[in-house]
Order: structure tokens, then C-alpha cells, then sequence
């Protein structure tokens, strides 16, 4: 076998080594992204409920409510102060209460 064929071969493996080695980092790569993907989607979805959680909490507020007033019941009072600061709201919307968070029931 003459230099120029051992040349030949010798190049012909190192193309089949580079095409699998690139091949292979293709492959890895596609990985990355496909996680890169996965977690950029999650933590937009975490920024979206960030983002609700922190709008729905600025509808929040707090009313003292007297001891006789409180007997009635969260729903009942809840129904009677919109009755009576919203009464086109109640007519219009289906309202419902939601069970608060701790810090916000009544005690």
C-alpha cells in the first residue's frame, strides 16, 4: 500500500469520526434547546400566575367587622355589602365567594 492510499484512508476515517462526532453534537444540542424550551415555558407559566396572583391580591381589603355582624356568617356578610354597595354588580354578575386566605378570614 503506497502514502497515498494510507492518506486516502486516513481522511476518508477522520470525515466518518467528524460526521458522527457533529452528528452526535447535533443530537446534544437538540437536547438543550428542547429543554431550554421546556423550561423558558415554565417559567413564563410561574410569571403568569405571579403576575395573577399579584393582581388578584390588589382587590384585596380589609373591613372590621363587629361581633354581632360576624355570627352571620362570611357569605351572608359578603351578600349583604355588596347588596349594598354594589347593587347593579350583584344584579348583573353571578358573584360567588371564594374561601380567603388564612391571613384574610374572619376570626
Amino acid at each position: 500500500m503506497d502514502e497515498h492510499s494510507k492518506f486516502n484512508r486516513w481522511n476518508e476515517n477522520i470525515r466518518k469520526y467528524q460526521t458522527e462526532v457533529t452528528t452526535e453534537l447535533k443530537n446534544i444540542l437538540k437536547g438543550f434547546n428542547s429543554r431550554m424550551d421546556k423550561v423558558e415555558a415554565q417559567l413564563n407559566e410561574l410569571e403568569d400566575k405571579a403576575m395573577e396572583n399579584t393582581q388578584n391580591r390588589e382587590f384585596f381589603f380589609l373591613i372590621c367587622v363587629p361581633e354581632e355582624e360576624r355570627r352571620k356568617g362570611p357569605e351572608k356578610l359578603f351578600e349583604e355589602i355588596m347588596a349594598e354597595n354594589f347593587p347593579n354588580l350583584v344584579k348583573e354578575a353571578d358573584i360567588q365567594v371564594k374561601e380567603a386566605p388564612r391571613e384574610f378570614q374572619i376570626r
